[in-house]
């Protein structure tokens, strides 16, 4: 069956697409709005209406309308009237999860392109990006990016404060634009409560709190700070939480292991040419590069790097892009798909490796540990 010379068997995929995109669009309207309100986004509806299709050709019960679509988003791809790639999506993926878009469905949200222009709060980083480099300002840039990786959360007086802080003071309008009122959804009790491993704040279920990163949903819940519902609260949207506060808690990471072991690592070089350079001992302006990635799905993430090849300075040696331990644990084979899906990026000398593999086996090389 062909409908509008689309094949039908060719609609799986678009349609996650498009529930994935209305669901962040939704998101949006909850954060502003404190609640769902009809109309729903046009691209859960059109979802739905394909969906519904695609289940009639198939012989399969459709849902019975977006209310339903919202239930279905909750349960793993598994039980979805879906035919995917098992390389394309895990049994256990969701994209919704207490309610909050899971990080795999802000992958496949950002997996279209014009949903991704879409996402203001990363415009903020552009934008940012543009004025540090018109007043070459390598430190704005790497303060700003610090801020929103290690303080996601803050209260009046510390917003204040940051924007005074002699890097940031310059850059008052960004930190603004950053940084949000939560909804009132988001508190139980009277308080807002933050996570006491990732510092965001967490969201209240009927069986307690769960933290709104899904690294830390798959753990016991550590209760954090709490803030009083009516004080003045903060905490970074949505956008930048998914795609620069999350890995950034990898890069932090990595940036200070380097930095103990005396490697000397630089953040974000040259604004941004990559996340973390290393000097090559012995070899005066020339460096390692690592571009650290957080992505769920490593077929997304080979589409990404297919559609967006990183691009290798003149002054790199090597060029790798590390995917953080949260991504790969217990996935074997991550690196191998990507690596399959995408097989320009080795001839264009990037190297993809794991966490554990770049620190284990690529960093004794720089040394001359091992030959």
């Amino acid at each position: 069956m062909v409908l509008g010379h689309v094949p039908v068997a060719d609609w799986d995929e678009e349609i996650i697409h498009l529930v994935a995109s209305g669901l962040a669009r939704l998101a949006e309207r909850v954060r502003a709005d404190g609640a769902v309100r009809v109309p729903y986004p046009a691209a859960l509806q059109r979802a739905v209406n394909r969906l519904t299709v695609l289940c009639q050709v198939r012989g399969l019960e459709p849902p019975t309308g977006v209310a339903e679509l919202l239930r279905l988003a909750h349960q793993p791809f598994s039980e979805w009237p879906l035919r995917l790639p098992d390389d394309l999506v895990g049994v256990d993926d969701v994209l919704l999860s207490s309610g909050v878009p899971t990080r795999l469905c802000e992958e496949w949200a950002l997996d279209v392109d014009d949903v991704e222009a879409e996402l203001s709060e990363r415009r903020v980083v552009l934008e940012v990006l543009h004025w540090c480099r018109e007043m070459r300002d390598q430190q704005a840039y790497v303060q700003f990016r610090q801020l929103l990786i290690d303080r996601p959360v803050l209260d009046g007086d510390e917003f204040l404060d940051v924007r005074s802080e002699p890097y940031l003071a310059p850059l008052a309008q960004f930190v603004q634009q950053a940084y949000e009122r939560p909804g009132a959804h988001l508190a139980a009790g009277g308080v807002f409560q933050m996570c006491g491993r990732c510092r965001n704040l967490s969201v209240p279920t009927p069986h307690g709190w769960r933290c709104v990163e899904d690294d830390c949903a798959r753990l016991r819940y550590r209760a954090g700070r709490e803030l009083p519902i009516g004080s003045e609260v903060w905490t970074v949207g949505r956008g930048l939480r998914t795609f620069v506060t999350g890995p950034g808690r990898a890069e932090s990471r990595l940036l200070r292991w380097l930095a103990q072991k005396g490697y000397q690592p630089e953040p974000y070089p040259e604004f941004d040419v990559c996340d973390i350079r290393i000097p090559v001992p012995g070899r005066p302006g020339r460096w390692w590069a690592v571009d650290v990635k957080s992505w769920r799905n490593p077929a997304l993430l080979a589409r990404r790097l297919r559609r967006r090849p990183p691009q290798v300075p003149d002054w790199a040696d090597r060029f790798f892009v590390v995917v953080d331990r949260e991504r790969t644990r217990g996935r074997h084979g991550y690196v191998q798909l990507v690596n399959s899906l995408a097989p320009g990026l080795a001839e264009g000398g990037v190297v993809v490796r794991t966490e554990k593999t770049f620190l284990r086996e690529d960093l004794p090389v720089l040394r001359g540990e091992v030959k």
